[in-house]
């Protein structure tokens, strides 16, 4: 796919487990079909995904 130089928006989440002071596990959530469908990539259409979700979240916390 080429540039197009459009922005995407997309929520990510991380759980960082610390044990005796050094991280013991990490993960990483995030919106890969709402990605993918801002991107024109996958089709949305019946799919459960929202596109705006990073949008909202930050409207949510007043850091818009």
């Amino acid at each position: 796919m080429a540039a197009t130089g459009r922005a995407v928006e997309m929520a990510l989440g991380g759980i960082v487990g610390v044990r005796d002071g050094k991280v013991a596990y990490e993960h990483i959530y995030w919106d890969q079909a709402g990605l993918l469908a801002q991107l024109v990539l996958l089709d949305p259409e019946g799919l459960p995904i929202v596109t705006d979700t990073a949008r909202g979240l930050l409207a949510y916390t007043g850091k818009d």
